[in-house]
């Protein structure tokens, strides 16, 4: 007998006041319509709006984290592939990587990188014709830790218009050395729309071999980072798990998580899980009208793990789903709240301690432009230990052999951070522990000459606390 999985919605569960707007979008000094997944360095948020600035194709910005000193990084210019960016930013180092999405093809795409400070704008490749070259890419960048940019577009490609739907593209961080590793071919919905996440040996993301002839229309896949042996790891059908495009798939060691916008029993999406090799693709969740019709299939709906934890966006929800206990819980629903306070959810979430950061397209006090917002979770009942006016700093970041890691006096305790039997725990992109730490004083020297490049979440934790840190190992 099949085992029955209790779901539970609780629709506008929380109250209004765990709901902060910190940032009114308005043009042109702004942007408007921000797009794509925020980022942070742990002091600034950093992003991209479709539109809006000096010239209406949208900019760069930071932002500090409670919403104050906005600062325009760059207006996009509108010629020479410079417009419309949707995709998100990656940031390496003091410098932002991103793509551009444009208006039309054959033009209008590119890849770009500028400095923190808003120098150094360069656009490293531009999209050219639709055969022969990707074009339109929606998922943001995947750095390998060394060289290599990664990424997919949803159009282009070869070996002609009819078959040619997307690309997976590799480029080197100086802009060098682009190619195209694998073309889409014969899928009704395109190439994928997925940010790509690595093992190291291979590529995943979803909707890049999707078959929709044989009734799968929404697909995780894999491709070696040379691009050699492309394969479907798991497709579902429009009735048992869902239909259309799939989001950005995160993991927590063991199974990849993602959702799907539409299909499923009510046609309003699914939350799934499966297996690397792709095994056990299990619908856990079918979306309804109560959590906000569907899912956001663009621009890409980033999802946020943290241990048993998932956060993500639908139309009009911000919503939280336990792994554990397979409980859905609506957060925030913007449908049912002023317009001033955001409307349409864009990019998913941000997770920063207690708080979730994120953006809506629209709404908010200047003319509906959109707006940043953060929204706590600290009394929701999550089960998770966080800690405040405490630091770690990790160093050198990136690091090649040797990492130092020293915590620092929180001001509260006589000790910094009760450094006994304090957990550290180095985890890879897809969620594996690749190594592990105890320590019990306030400066440690970690050997780290054993992990391959690529970049990392340094977890840290004692039985009332816990820190999450990013860490680039480049040797």
């Amino acid at each position: 007998m099949k085992k029955l999985l209790l779901l539970i919605s609780l629709f506008a569960l929380t109250a209004n006041a765990q709901y902060t707007k910190l940032f009114d979008f308005d043009v042109p000094a702004f942007g408007s319509q921000p797009s794509g997944p925020l980022i942070t360095d742990g002091t600034w948020l950093y992003g991209t709006t479709y539109s809006g600035g000096l010239n209406n194709y949208g900019i760069v910005y930071k932002i500090k984290l409670d919403g104050t000193s906005f600062t325009k990084l760059y207006d996009f210019t509108g010629t020479n592939s410079d417009f419309n960016p949707a995709t998100g930013l990656l940031l390496i180092g003091d410098t932002l990587y991103g793509m551009t999405f444009g208006q039309g093809w054959p033009a209008g795409c590119s890849i770009f990188k500028i400095r923190t400070d808003g120098s150094g704008y360069n656009i490293l490749h531009s999209f050219g014709s639709f055969i022969g070259d990707g074009n339109r890419p929606e998922g943001a960048l995947y750095y390998d830790g060394s060289s290599y940019l990664y990424g997919t577009t949803i159009q282009g490609g070869t070996p002609n218009y009819n078959s040619s739907k997307g690309t997976v593209f590799k480029i080197k961080l100086n802009g060098t050395d682009y190619s195209i590793l694998n073309n889409f071919v014969g899928s009704a919905y395109g190439g994928s729309s997925a940010t790509l996440i690595s093992d190291g040996t291979y590529l995943y993301g979803g909707n890049m071999l999707a078959d929709n002839a044989n009734g799968h229309s929404a697909s995780i896949s894999k491709i070696m980072l040379d691009g050699s042996n492309p394969s479907t790891i798991a497709a579902s059908t429009t009735t048992i798990n869902g239909a259309g495009k799939t989001s950005d798939i995160v993991s927590d060691g063991t199974y990849f998580y993602g959702i799907i916008c539409g299909g499923g029993i009510n046609g309003n999406g699914t939350v799934f899980k499966v297996l690397p090799n792709g095994n056990n693709l299990t619908k856990l969740f079918d979306f309804g009208y109560g959590e906000g019709d569907c899912p956001v299939p663009f621009p890409i709906n980033k999802l946020t793990i943290s241990n048993n934890e998932i956060y993500g966006i639908t139309y009009n929800n911000l919503f939280y789903y336990n792994i554990g206990s397979n409980t859905l819980i609506n957060l925030y629903n913007f449908g049912t709240q002023s317009s001033n306070n955001g409307v349409f959810p864009s990019g998913g979430v941000l997770k920063i301690n207690n708080n979730l950061y994120g953006v809506t397209s629209i709404g908010g006090a200047n003319n509906g432009k959109g707006v940043l917002y953060k929204y706590d979770i600290s009394t929701v009942g999550l089960n998770e230990l966080v800690t405040k006016n405490k630091e770690v700093n990790l160093f050198p970041n990136p690091a090649n052999e040797i990492l130092h890691v020293e915590l620092q006096n929180d001001g509260l305790n006589p000790s910094p951070l009760r450094m006994t039997d304090c957990k550290l725990e180095i985890v890879n992109t897809l969620g594996r522990v690749m190594q592990t730490t105890t320590l019990q004083q306030s400066t440690t020297i970690i050997n780290i000459n054993k992990l391959p490049n690529g970049i990392y979440t340094v977890m840290l934790q004692n039985n009332d606390w816990k820190l999450v840190k990013k860490l680039i190992i480049q040797h």
